[in-house]
């Protein structure tokens, strides 16, 4: 993830449009119902989703009071108390007459510290913490507590696929502008995987090297031949699986490449694999990998604890590879060697028109660069929650709209 940056906005009159395609650049229209919320908090912020009200907001809770989140989601039979869980500030808990979930996440101003890691000894413990408590939710998913999660908790129109109680939970915690990836893909900063969902795309671009000559290195820049790119799509079958779609023909640097490149055609089989209900992109380094290293996994499985146990063996195990390890039924499993990088894209929409975006792009990277400052009268930003897309509301004077990392979906006017 990049890093933020914060700047003033004091010389900008940036409005929140809220409910209107444009608005006077003297009074924002105020818009009822539910939004995302961005709500500044000691130099920092925390974006709340739809169904939170934040201390910003009339009649909400105090912003020392812990968090209590009710999800509709069916339970079966089988639910009880067993059905339950607490790891340091989360938990979760049923009410079978009630017919839902509460889910408990910190006070806003202890998880913004947490998150920050400055001024509690042990925040970093309470943030991992969170990784063991939705590990815990996946157990208790899969010793049958819960039935499918309810589509209309998360907005979803009746008759739509549903979404795993983990994801629901992800998609309602609050998180600071620039790193609101946790919510759509379950990424954090020092962590390694990033779920593949509709409106990414996945490039791959691998080099290629001529065999040395006498005096030269293997790999040296001297003996560098050029680059294969292609990329895939990632697609939505039914609501429910996973696949990848090519998104144009392998391209050649330079074009005499084609007929010595032979392993760019074997990453066309990204296409080929079976849809899955999950896709999980994990990335071993940041640099090209070394030879007969892996630099990516793309890893489907049925749910969150397939695609872990076998992530952790591949760690454990760096040489191996996916024909090398025995894999689970119904587990899917490609990797990426040699000298090639995989990266992500987002499709967003800019002004009305759809366009890919690199990971990492903030709202300050797609404003206007052609106009001064003081004249960008307005801003709109609408994210999806579920399968419905909602304001984004902020105080037009707060800079910290500016690190807001964009995700999938986003509309930006």
């Amino acid at each position: 993830m990049p890093r933020t940056r914060h700047r003033s906005l004091a010389c900008v009159t940036v409005l929140c449009c809220a409910g209107a395609a444009a608005c006077s650049a003297k009074k924002p229209i105020v818009a009822t119902g539910p939004a995302f919320h961005l709500v500044p908090s000691s130099g920092d912020a925390l974006l709340f989703p739809p169904i939170i009200l934040p201390p910003s907001v009339p009649s909400s809770r105090p912003a020392t009071e812990t968090i209590h989140i009710t999800l509709p989601i069916a339970l079966t039979s089988s639910s009880s108390s067993k059905c339950s869980t607490e790891v340091g500030p989360f938990g979760l808990s049923v009410d079978p007459q009630s017919h839902s979930v509460q889910v408990s996440v910190p006070s806003p101003s202890r998880w913004l510290s947490d998150l920050q890691g400055k001024n509690e000894p042990d925040s970093s413990a309470e943030v991992e913490s969170l990784d063991a408590f939705l590990t815990d939710v996946d157990r208790l998913q899969q010793s049958g507590c819960f039935a499918d999660a309810d589509a209309n908790a998360t907005g979803a129109d009746s008759g739509t696929a549903s979404i795993s109680v983990r994801d629901l939970i992800l998609e309602n915690i609050p998180m600071r502008p620039h790193e609101s990836y946790f919510n759509a893909y379950d990424y954090r900063l020092g962590h390694s995987g990033m779920d593949l969902k509709p409106d990414l795309r996945v490039k791959i671009e691998r080099a290629y090297f001529r065999p040395p000559q006498a005096g030269e290195q293997e790999n040296s820049p001297g003996t560098f031949l050029g680059l294969s790119t292609v990329a895939f799509e990632v697609a939505r079958h039914s609501g429910e699986e996973t696949s990848f779609s090519p998104s144009g023909e392998i391209q050649y640097s330079p074009p005499s490449l084609q007929s010595a490149a032979s392993e760019a055609r074997r990453d066309v089989n990204l296409a080929r694999l079976p849809p899955q209900r999950r896709y999980r992109l994990y990335f071993y380094t940041y640099l090209v990998a070394e030879k007969h290293r892996r630099a990516a996994a793309i890893i489907g499985a049925a749910d969150v604890a397939q695609l872990e146990s076998l992530d952790n063996q591949f760690r454990t195990n760096p040489d191996q590879t996916c024909e090398s390890v025995p894999l689970p039924a119904g587990v899917t499993c490609i990797d990426f060697d040699g000298y090639v990088t995989l990266s992500t894209q987002l499709r967003v929409e800019i002004n009305g028109q759809p366009k890919f975006i690199e990971w990492g792009t903030r709202v300050e990277d797609v404003l206007p660069k052609s106009q001064i400052p003081r004249q960008l009268k307005t801003l709109r930003i609408q994210r999806r929650f579920g399968t419905t897309e909602y304001d984004v509301r902020f105080d037009p004077k707060d800079a910290n709209i500016l690190s807001l990392v964009l995700v999938g979906g986003d509309r930006l006017n």
